[in-house]
């Protein structure tokens, strides 16, 4: 018998090979015969949302019970999670208690969800610390051709498996009637309430000259700049681009959104945020080198040599050993973030503005077009460019950013005016 190549509940699916397209077969127990239809698909992915719908169809309704944990998996994420703007990480949420379940049940018979227990939340929560995530690195010959890959385990912090086990909980709630108790990891580390280090003006002032003191390292000093202008996560950061194609540089209106065109938004919601005086030099030399075929560049704010970056963390961890910085996770470049977020409150920016700034709060549509507006986040913009003028005020630096406010390159932000051109 050849191996079925995917299954789900009583149905799983064969690739015919005279049409190539996938065939959902299952054993009729009335007729004592095995039946078939077709997905009407060679894609493998549609193939098996076709055989999970069906598979969904069957399933008990919802009337406290009757249901196996697998099963509420699935009925949660056809019916609903799908739908969701956080449906990427409830994805991978439930994909993590389906693997589970693969090794719980080959030890034990089916779990049913009215039998899930503290013991088995314990044994799940064991299982993510036992099977972390991995990052995969390439490993490049003298010629610069990849010979291998190295992989390096991503362990999960106590807040991460919290927002898994928080979809678990979810999925529960929406089969069930009466869900079980899915008790969290407790302590102020998973709730995300313990302090975040964040770095004093001084410490400030030495990143910058860190950054500023050669020019091979201006990714850094463009990454610098667009963290405490933005205040966008890391992530959001290296994947700004002027590109036309992403959408995401409105110059008319002085805009930048962090989110590019086609990207489904998630649960880091990546706001629309003004472009900020001290930013808008980089991204028109940017747009400058995209627009000229002799310039090798991809259009992305934060590039090494003319190419994306994967990530900040081999350049930051750099220059915190430069710098004699406490080698620790929590000292990550997220603290811009935190610092200048500490910073606007202490200076009195109302909640509501920094939490747009931030991503916090995400907008209805009444508010689609809150960010056109001429005052929009005005404060929180206004106290940035002021905290970045004391971060250079005095400094001489060998390769010295541009200031737009001394020389005069651009008005000032709270001028906004999308008819007059700031180039």
């Amino acid at each position: 018998m050849r191996e079925r190549d995917y299954q789900v509940g009583d149905y799983w699916l064969y690739r015919e090979p005279e049409s190539g397209k996938y065939h959902i077969h299952w054993y009729d127990t009335q007729s004592q015969r095995t039946k078939r239809k077709s997905t009407g698909t060679s894609d493998l992915q549609q193939a098996k949302e076709v055989i999970t719908a069906l598979h969904v169809q069957t399933l008990n309704p919802v009337t406290g019970g009757g249901l196996s944990v697998r099963q509420v998996s699935l009925k949660y994420w056809q019916n609903h999670a799908q739908t969701l703007i956080s449906s990427g990480t409830c994805r991978v949420s439930l994909d993590k208690l389906n693997r589970f379940l693969d090794i719980y049940e080959s030890h034990n018979e089916n779990l049913e969800a009215e039998k899930w227990t503290k013991q088995t939340t314990l044994d799940f929560i064991q299982w993510l610390r036992d099977n972390p995530s991995f990052r995969r690195k390439a490993v490049k010959d003298t010629a610069g051709r990849v010979i291998d890959y190295t992989q390096t385990p991503i362990p999960l912090s106590d807040k991460s498996i919290n927002r898994t086990l928080d979809d678990v909980r979810a999925a529960f709630r929406y089969c069930l009637d009466r869900p079980p108790i899915i008790q969290g990891i407790q302590g102020a580390l998973a709730r995300g309430g313990r302090k975040k280090p964040t770095l004093s003006l001084d410490q400030m002032k030495a990143l910058f000259g860190y950054a500023f003191d050669s020019a091979e390292r201006e990714h850094l000093q463009n990454y610098l700049l667009i963290a405490l202008t933005t205040l966008a996560r890391p992530e959001a950061i290296i994947d700004i681009s002027v590109d036309p194609a992403r959408g995401q540089i409105e110059m008319d209106y002085r805009l930048i959104h962090q989110n590019p065109e086609g990207r489904q938004q998630t649960k880091k919601y990546r706001p629309s945020v003004p472009i900020n005086d001290h930013l808008l030099p980089i991204i028109q030399q940017k747009i400058k080198q995209f627009n000229d075929p002799m310039c090798d560049t991809q259009g992305y704010l934060v590039e090494y040599k003319g190419r994306p970056i994967a990530s900040i963390r081999q350049t930051w961890n750099k220059a915190k050993k430069a710098l004699g910085w406490p080698m620790v996770r929590d000292w990550d470049a997220k603290m811009l973030r935190h610092t200048l977020s500490k910073h606007l409150r202490a200076t009195g920016v109302p909640w509501p503005e920094l939490q747009g700034q931030l991503g916090h709060s995400i907008s209805g549509q009444t508010e689609t077009y809150a960010e056109y507006e001429p005052d929009y986040l005005g404060r929180v913009q206004a106290e940035i460019t002021n905290y970045i003028d004391r971060i250079w005020q005095g400094e001489t630096w060998r390769h010295a950013p541009i200031t737009p406010r001394l020389k005069n390159g651009v008005s000032d932000i709270s001028k906004k005016n999308p008819y007059k051109s700031n180039s």
